[in-house]
Parts: C-alpha cells; structure tokens; sequence
C-alpha cells in the first residue's frame, strides 16, 4: 500500500501563483531587451497576435481546458498587492474585486479548482493586512479559503506560519526555490512547520527556474522522478501567465510533460487543500 488514494504510487500537486493578468509594452520590452533576439522576436509575434484580444498573459481558459483534458484540478492562487514601488515585483497589479477577475475567480471555483490566497509582499509578518486579503478573496468566493503561498516566497521563522493558524489557513506552499529544483531539505512528503497546525507543502518545481536551458529540464526531469520514486509529492508552481505556447513554449511544454506521465504512471493529482486534508486523515509523517 501506498500513502496515497486508490494506492497511488505517488502525488502531484498543481499550483498556479496568479502574480498579474495583464501583460504591458513595458513588461514586453523588459524581457526582450533582458533575455535576448529570440526571445524579443516571440514577444513581437505574441504582441501582434494578441492585438485587440485578451491578454497573453490571461490564460485561465487555457489551462482550465488543459486540466479538465485529463480530468484534473489544480489550485490557483490569487494576489492583492497593495504595496508601492517600481519594477517585476509591481508589475501587472490587479485586484480580486475587478469584475473580469472577480468573474473567473467564480468559475473555476464552480468548476472544481481551487482557490488559494498568494499573500502580497508584506503580509507575511503583518496580521492586519494578510487577514485583509484573506478577507477581500473570501467575498468573492463566497466561502472559507484554506491554502496560502508567500508572495516571493517570503516567509519569517515563528510568525507567518503562526499568523497562518491564527487566519484559518491550513495549507501553505511558500518553502522551496524559485531559482533552482527542490533540494529535499524538508522532505519528501507534507509536514507541519514549527508545532504549527499548518500542512505545508515544499515547491518542487518553480517555472522561473530556466527550463530553456536543456542541463535545467534535465536536471528537473530527475528531482521529479526522484521524488515520485520515494512516494512523495511533487508540487508544481505554474505562473498562469506562462502558460502560453508563443512566449513560453519550454515552460508550458514541461508542465504537459509532467501532467501527462503523472496520469500515465497512475499518480494521484489534486489540489493543495485536498491534499493536505488527506495528509491529516492518514497522518502520513
């Protein structure tokens, strides 16, 4: 027997950080300018091709359609940053209470998903604005939202995971790598940090970590397997805006790859919070 429903051998866990919905000239010409000719040409192509319609960087019909091919969920976690400054970090800012973001919000929650909170750079030790996030989601949602990612992955020892607790989420994925595969330093399987209630749930897998480099893909393909060998759970961070075949092709392709030998190998595939949830029942540590 295995950790796992229906004895799977091991669990997929599919997350999408919802950092911004909107993709501006000025992103367009940073990234073209930072990463080179042929990655400015895709961006010109994407440009044109997007013209008058919804944003490349949308992509929540895309990936729902992906998911519900192979008759999946996944969670998506939804940012309401309110702090001020210039660059990536601010770029593409929306709110959950815009009507086209409130409006999808509402579907793929009707529709199976999952909906997270990505808390916003400073909530991470602050009580008062994390509650307030917490908050304004739930409005939208129209019911409790358990699971939690950091925003860049902030965390502080002692009080985020407290102040988690505190708020009613029960389920975070902020410890890993953005720029680098998962190293295994907390494990395997899910675990609850620092005598806190919380399940959490270490990132395997950012799609900033370079998949365009063919030593990378390589390289992630083996932590994957790695992990599944043990009888983890492998978790995926999937921006939604790279889910684009234009811009991002490596990227996109990589999830595919991974969606689709997880399904081939009979993995269990869910949600943060269904996950830990079941990680609770059958108290796997």
């Amino acid at each position: 027997m295995t950790a796992w429903p229906d004895n799977a051998p091991y669990a997929l866990c599919l997350t999408h950080d919802v950092d911004h919905v909107t993709r501006r000239l000025y992103q367009r010409l940073w990234r073209g300018a930072r990463c080179g000719p042929a990655v400015a040409l895709r961006e010109f192509r994407d440009t044109a091709a997007t013209l008058g319609r919804r944003s490349s960087a949308w992509n929540f019909e895309r990936l729902a359609e992906l998911e519900d091919a192979y008759q999946v969920r996944s969670t998506f976690l939804f940012l309401d940053e309110t702090a001020k400054g210039f660059g990536p970090k601010y770029w593409g800012r929306y709110r959950f209470a815009d009507p086209s973001v409130a409006s999808v919000i509402r579907e793929l929650d009707a529709g199976g998903w999952e909906i997270g909170l990505h808390g916003s750079l400073f909530s991470y030790n602050s009580p008062a604005l994390l509650e307030q996030e917490k908050d304004r989601l739930e409005r939208i949602v129209g019911h409790p939202v358990v699971s939690g990612r950091q925003h860049y992955l902030r965390l502080e020892e002692g009080v985020t995971f407290a102040l988690y607790d505190r708020l009613g989420l029960t389920v975070d994925s902020t410890r890993g790598y953005s720029h680098k595969p998962y190293d295994g330093r907390y494990g395997v399987m899910p675990y609850t940090p620092e005598g806190s209630g919380v399940v959490e749930l270490p990132i395997t897998l950012m799609d900033t970590i370079g998949l365009e480099n063919p030593a990378i893909r390589r390289r992630s393909e083996e932590v994957v397997a790695d992990i599944a060998g043990q009888g983890g759970v492998v978790t995926l961070d999937w921006h939604q805006c790279v889910c684009n075949a234009t811009l991002f092709p490596e990227r996109l392709g990589f999830y595919k790859d991974v969606l689709c030998e997880a399904r081939r190998q009979g993995a269990w595939i869910s949600t943060m919070g269904k996950i830990a949830s079941h990680w609770r029942k059958g108290d796997l540590s």
